[in-house]
């Protein structure tokens, strides 16, 4: 979730930036200072059985934490991290807390994956420090953890560390079965070891390929070139991995890996072929006020049942002309409208009026984009202890809702497009009865501070899904976006879709 401002840093520090030097007078620069990311890391929790084999309790460093930052630091204390685990129903999420740190701990993998890889394609930068080589107390961002067992990652590690690195940057992380991925390929060359005669290989299941490569100066980083490959035909949403070499001499000198979600086209289309009402907050501007003229615009609005506009064979790539909601929507397959009619089944909006909360309370079914206040739950920026900029935190869908996506937990790289900004507080968390309500969510740290990231309820006679999930922009061509938009269509207008929390208004 954080991988957009990561590499935005680190691409812009590598251009050497004023702030780095005093700008008052009293430093010279010379401009081939090495550069050096002296801290970064991410959390992966550790295991609980493996931490008690000595005694078979809780190590005693269980009862500190962060006491230094009451705020920030909320998610830092690991005491009972167990019963939270099970009180805030993560449970049906994952299958039991040990899971849960297996899973945390191939998530810290695949973000120091993504930050070291980031790292090393920038000429400028000569160091980096990875916090830290073991956890410390309730700190679990080691590579190790407290007792210095291996995290589950141990074995893949050495690749992406090592002084020479093939160094791979998808244009995404998510791709349909029916489109090639665009890979830009670097190379790091730091060892003592001759790079004559290299030559770089790839391969997966559908796709190899080898080529030689201009030999590399030891200490240096470059770009080898832009590569378009295929991913496999699927049936289900799956991940295919593209394994990476440089040989030179019969010997290898860097190997890595790049994993790919691919999923089927099929998801791309809707399934769900009712009438659905698009209301955004940039049509809301023309609708009539009451006592007022109508005043006509120079295009009509659309007549009230539009045919959908038919699906290309891949969605196009983002121009400069940004498509409104309602005409994203309408491409990817659903007959859309931007006014309720008599047919209307399921309203999208971003920004509820009078008259969609009539609506819904008369019987209706809303899936709403939330960013901010609405007439519903209250909604906030993902800021202190929910921002995950600390301590890591770790992003969910309930399993069984998301029938195209079927992913692991916590959510990952394929998700940076449309990973929530904000997040929906004030929710019985705890209350068993409704934690099958909440569709997707947060906890962060020590299984602390559990937000909700979509809630289902019913509001008078209809139905809700709220969602903070940052989908205006994203449902375009981002391949997660749109399955996820389309899951939660069609549970939103299936019978399995019965919330037992009830909006008290």
């Amino acid at each position: 979730e954080q991988a957009k401002s990561f590499e935005q840093s680190i691409e812009q520090y590598n251009l050497r930036p004023l702030w780095t030097w005093s700008n008052h007078g009293d430093s010279q620069r010379r401009g081939d200072e090495p550069l050096i990311l002296s801290e970064f890391g991410n959390w992966g929790l550790p295991s609980l059985e493996l931490l008690r084999e000595h005694d078979q309790t809780d190590p005693p460093w269980f009862t500190l934490g962060p006491w230094w930052s009451p705020v920030e630091g909320a998610p830092g204390w690991p005491r009972s991290v167990e019963e939270r685990f099970k009180k805030f129903g993560l449970d049906t999420v994952w299958k039991d807390y040990e899971a849960f740190a297996t899973a945390t701990q191939w998530h810290q993998f695949a973000s120091l994956k993504f930050q070291i890889e980031t790292l090393r394609r920038q000429p400028a930068l000569k160091g980096y420090v990875i916090t830290e080589l073991a956890d410390i107390y309730w700190e679990s961002n080691g590579l190790l953890d407290f007792s210095r067992n291996r995290k589950v990652y141990h074995d893949a590690f050495a690749p992406i560390n090592s002084p020479d690195m093939i160094i791979p940057q998808p244009d995404d992380y998510a791709v349909w079965d029916d489109q090639q991925v665009c890979v830009n390929l670097y190379a790091a060359h730091y060892s003592e070891v001759d790079w004559s005669n290299a030559r770089l290989s790839w391969h997966n299941e559908v796709t190899r390929g080898e080529r030689e490569i201009t030999t590399l100066p030891r200490g240096s980083v470059r770009g080898l070139e832009t590569k378009t490959w295929n991913v496999p035909k699927v049936e289900q949403t799956r991940v295919t991995q593209f394994q990476l070499a440089i040989h030179a001499g019969g010997r290898e000198l860097a190997r890595n890996t790049l994993d790919l979600l691919v999923l089927p086209a099929s998801a791309r289309r809707a399934e769900f072929q009712g009438s659905v009402t698009v209301i955004a907050s940039e049509s809301l501007a023309r609708l009539p006020i009451a006592g007022m003229p109508e005043v006509p615009t120079e295009t009509p609005d659309a007549e009230p049942e539009q045919q959908p506009t038919p699906l290309p064979e891949a969605i196009p790539s983002p121009g400069l002309a940004r498509l409104d909601l309602e005409t994203s929507i309408r491409q990817l397959g659903y007959r859309t409208t931007k006014k309720l009619t008599p047919d209307t089944q399921v309203v999208v909006t971003n920004y509820p009026n009078a008259e969609l909360v009539r609506w819904v309370r008369e019987g209706g079914d809303m899936l709403f984009f939330s960013s901010g206040p609405s007439p519903f739950f209250w909604v906030q920026g993902r800021s202190g202890p929910y921002s995950g900029h600390w301590i890591t935190s770790f992003n969910w869908l309930r399993p069984g809702i998301y029938k195209r996506l079927q992913v692991s937990n916590p959510l990952g790289l394929p998700f940076r497009q449309v990973i929530p900004i904000r997040t929906i507080l004030g929710l019985p968390m705890e209350d068993a009865a409704v934690q099958s309500d909440f569709l997707a969510g947060m906890i962060s740290g020590w299984v602390w501070q559990p937000t909700v990231h979509t809630v289902q309820f019913r509001y008078g006679r209809g139905r809700v899904i709220m969602t903070t999930f940052a989908f205006d922009a994203a449902l375009r061509d981002k391949p997660a976006a749109i399955a996820l938009f389309h899951d939660l269509i069609d549970h939103l207008t299936s019978d399995a879709c019965q919330p037992v929390l009830q909006a008290n208004y």
